[in-house]
């Protein structure tokens, strides 16, 4: 497994080195391309500040990453993720403005408190994330989404089929 791992970081690595010196065309699909299909499209560029996002927020260096298998699991993450915004957009799932807005004042309280705004807050989370204002606000607005619609097919652990729940009753009243 980790070898196979291996050996697809290293043909990422090395279709990026030749894209970027002009090299190498396969006739078809695009060599920029990480993961293609299902109306999902990753880029080699829009994977690797991913990548390095989340192994920044670990304090994971790279080798160790992949050695945990950790690229696989944000691949499939960000496959996963993308997936669910298509579908919550398909269902008409929108997240407000408003809802938005809320969310973010939410993340940014905290390090609010120490002194600063809550907008100078703000402009620390995006540095530290190393993106732009819009994509954290797309971000935000498609967790949102995503997480409505997981809400909406997950069922509710308190509901039990009724034949599971006389069992459960004789078994604690036995």
């Amino acid at each position: 497994k980790y070898g196979m791992l291996g050996l697809l970081f290293l043909g990422a690595v090395g279709l990026a080195i030749s894209t970027r010196s002009g090299g190498l065309d396969f006739g078809g699909g695009s060599v920029n391309t990480v993961a293609k299909g299902a109306g999902v499209n990753i880029g080699i560029m829009e994977f690797d500040r991913s990548v390095r996002r989340a192994l920044s927020q670990q304090g994971i260096g790279p080798q160790e990453a992949y050695q945990l298998g950790m690229i696989d699991n944000i691949l499939m993450s960000e496959i996963q993720s993308r997936l669910f915004a298509a579908q919550a957009r398909k269902l008409g799932l929108e997240v407000s403005d408003a809802d938005v807005t809320r969310q973010i004042a939410k993340l940014a309280e905290p390090l609010a408190t120490e002194g600063r705004s809550k907008k100078e807050a703000l402009q620390q989370i995006l540095r530290t994330q190393s993106i732009s204002e819009a994509e954290f606000v797309g971000s935000i607005r498609q967790e949102m989404g995503n997480t409505l619609l997981r809400a909406a097919l997950m069922p509710p652990a308190s509901l039990a089929s009724p034949i599971m729940a006389e069992d459960l009753y004789r078994y604690d009243n036995e």
